[in-house]
């Protein structure tokens, strides 16, 4: 016998006090958490404040999540807006705005920017960052990656393999490896080819 799927459904408004460990998370309105959240999967509508650590294998939100400690997944799926202090996965996809305090570590990183960004460090495989607006920018202190292909990024100092430099963006250091490609709308204060 198989056992019945632990499923976790808001509508409307509600609170969880402490820990919330289930198979399934399902919020569509406001839904706040006062503990960690470990689950397979997490899809709101709406939004999901919570306090401690989120685990669980998919995140998709269309609305706000606000994390007061870290975020582990593999695959990620915003529309709308995100608050954490880190997030590791496999492939992050974020359409709107975010502020990570601390690293965003992943092997996909995409990210739409229908709002302003700001983290202190993206590390993966692969890097893209495309803008709507022209006033919405990503703020960086560092972004490395294999592939890196960016706009509207202000970023110190950018590290990879094949980068790609966007229209506004403003980057004060770059080292790369095979190959360097720079708007004429963009600003590059040091560039260099790894030996």
């Amino acid at each position: 016998m198989s056992e019945e799927k632990r499923i976790v459904r808001v509508s409307g408004m509600s609170k969880s006090s402490g820990n919330l460990e289930c198979d399934e998370v399902k919020v569509e309105g406001m839904f706040r958490v006062s503990g960690d959240i470990k689950a397979s999967d997490l899809t709101c509508e709406g939004m999901v404040r919570i306090a401690g650590d989120v685990n669980v294998e998919s995140i998709d939100v269309e609305g706000m999540i606000k994390v007061g400690g870290d975020i582990n997944v593999k695959s990620m799926d915003i529309d709308g807006l995100i608050k954490a202090r880190s997030i590791s996965g496999e492939k992050i996809d974020i359409s709107g705005g975010f502020n990570v305090k601390e690293n965003i570590n992943c092997d996909t990183f995409i990210m739409e920017l229908c709002g302003n960004g700001s983290v202190t460090n993206i590390e993966g495989s692969s890097v893209e960052v495309t803008t709507r607006r022209k006033r919405h920018h990503l703020k960086a202190n560092t972004i490395s990656a294999d592939e890196i292909n960016i706009e509207n990024v202000k970023c110190h100092t950018i590290s990879g393999d094949k980068v790609k430099i966007g229209v506004g963006c403003k980057v004060d250091n770059i080292t790369y490896i095979t190959s360097l490609d720079i708007d004429p709308n963009a600003t590059v204060k040091k560039s260099q080819k790894a030996v």
